[in-house]
């Protein structure tokens, strides 16, 4: 199971199941799971692992780092932005700052805190918010600026400056009656969406006087 879409969907339903029935077993099986995803050999840039159903565990099946975009990007940063709120488990909270903080670090960073660079991965601006989140958490004002610069680069996402968005015109015999559509793709409204509401939730103090374009 990986430790993001996977198991990101499993811990809402807990969640819920906590919230709506009190039972302290649902709560138990996220401390497990959070402790054992900690334990992995790199913790949340393990990627994934086996997972007990019963109790929640993860346990190793390799020893390699295993990095994908799609870990936080179906809700999986919110879903770690309640559990923090809801349960005390700090070796879990370093491993998932660590996170924030180096999936869009520069590659010597990443040498340097994990052994080796993460190599090329997606979603740059979506995953700003991670390290609004890192700079919110550790109260790190460097880490703040790179997430705004990390915003406005928008990579995989929205690039608004120097124009806001790229507009065509379609006419006969596309539609029926001429349109100015505006090009963009769901998933990046969608990313870019999420980003600015949480780097501003975040970070919102930190935002650059001068927006870089």
């Amino acid at each position: 199971m990986s430790v993001g879409t996977d198991w990101g969907s499993v811990a809402a339903a807990l969640i819920t199941a906590w919230e709506r029935t009190g039972d302290a077993k649902y709560r138990d099986k996220l401390v497990t799971s959070m402790k054992s995803i900690a334990a992995l050999s790199h913790g949340w840039f393990s990627g994934e692992g086996g997972y007990d159903p019963d109790t929640g565990r993860f346990f190793p099946l390799d020893d390699r780092f295993n990095v994908t975009h799609l870990s936080i990007v179906f809700g999986g940063f919110e879903v770690n932005a309640e559990l923090a709120q809801l349960l005390d488990v700090p070796e879990y909270e370093r491993t998932w700052l660590q996170y924030c903080e180096l999936y869009n670090a520069p590659a010597a960073a990443q040498q340097a805190a994990l052994g080796q660079p993460l190599g090329p991965h997606n979603l740059g601006q979506g995953h700003s918010r991670l390290t609004a989140y890192a700079a919110w958490k550790e109260n790190k004002p460097d880490l703040a600026a790179r997430a705004w610069a990390e915003f406005f680069r928008g990579a995989a996402g929205l690039k608004m400056l120097p124009e806001p968005f790229p507009v065509r015109r379609l006419d006969g015999p596309l539609v029926l009656k001429p349109v100015d559509e505006i090009g963009v793709t769901t998933n990046a409204v969608n990313q870019w969406a999420l980003a600015a509401i949480e780097c501003l939730g975040l970070v919102g103090d930190k935002i650059p006087a001068q927006i870089p374009q």
